[in-house]
């Protein structure tokens, strides 16, 4: 067992409940013995999606499928594996994923190109994805919200510790939640390296302004920081972020959020990360721009 980080929080946050969100985290046995190490979300009908990708020219099998399917910016599931992060594996990688999208559009109910997939763990390494779509069953029947701790567990690799985070703010008289995990230490240089982070909000935002929103790629690390992180662009790195929209009417697409939303948003987006970078332990500074 790894020692625990000494920038280890005192404990996982009381991440509320995101309306719209079930979480399922178990175990299927790609790599590591009593621990999980996958992650099934269902999203609500209506849910937009944004994403921000490495930059890396041998991207994996996951982040290409999802890189295409966040141009649509529709979400209904996210599965996530860890322990192998099905990267340098080629057209078998590519089925990998296909068969593990079908089979969870299948149970869920939803279109294949609303399915998206994250893994993370050693490369090279065909994945048993028959051992994913083998456990998917059950992790659909404990489909539950808020459980956020055993989420942000099941995508740990090197971690020593769950990361997650969240804010809330006020737009207009609605209060709204921004909620996260994340995974990676010292993985966030350049252009996130191996950091995954999937963050979820009950504001309804239309997916273009959601994408503007997002922290640009080519954020840079703290200067005290940026000397003492590997400079190796990594396959799998992205972010996700999840507008399920059950608190507040939407924005107009074509006019944008109105200047309140619009404010609040960006103040809430900025408060979510600064806490999820702090639990990272890299102090990343990540630049928003307004929509």
């Amino acid at each position: 067992m790894a020692k625990i980080s000494p920038l280890a929080p005192a404990g996982f946050p009381d991440i509320p409940a995101i309306p719209g969100v079930l979480l399922s985290a178990g175990s299927c046995g790609l790599r590591y013995e009593g621990r999980k190490d996958v992650l099934l979300a269902s999203l609500d009908k209506g849910t937009q999606v944004a994403g921000v990708f490495t930059t890396s020219k041998t991207a994996a099998a996951p982040v290409h499928w999802c890189m295409r399917s966040a141009k649509a910016g529709r979400a209904r599931a996210l599965i996530v594996n860890a322990g192998n992060a099905n990267a340098f594996t080629g057209l078998a990688g590519e089925k990998s994923v296909q068969r593990t999208v079908d089979k969870v559009a299948s149970l869920l109910d939803c279109p294949k190109s609303q399915v998206f997939v994250a893994s993370t763990g050693v490369i090279g390494e065909t994945l048993p994805d028959d051992r994913i779509r083998k456990a998917l069953g059950g992790l659909r029947k404990k489909l539950q919200p808020g459980d956020w701790p055993g989420a942000a567990s099941a995508i740990m690799t090197t971690d020593t510790f769950a990361k997650g985070a969240f804010r809330t703010v006020m737009i207009g008289d609605t209060e709204v939640t921004i909620g996260g995990i994340a995974k990676g230490s010292g993985m966030i240089a350049p252009d996130m390296a191996t950091m995954l982070s999937f963050i979820f909000t009950d504001a309804k935002i239309p997916a273009a302004v959601l994408q503007k929103l997002s922290p640009k790629r080519g954020a840079e690390p703290d200067a005290r920081l940026r000397d003492k992180l590997a400079e190796v662009e990594r396959m799998n790195a992205h972010a996700k972020y999840a507008a399920v929209g059950a608190a507040v009417p939407a924005a107009e697409d074509r006019g944008g959020p109105s200047p309140p939303l619009q404010r609040a948003v960006v103040a809430g987006f900025k408060s979510a990360w600064a806490a999820l970078n702090s639990s990272l332990g890299a102090g990343l500074q990540l630049r928003l721009k307004t929509a």
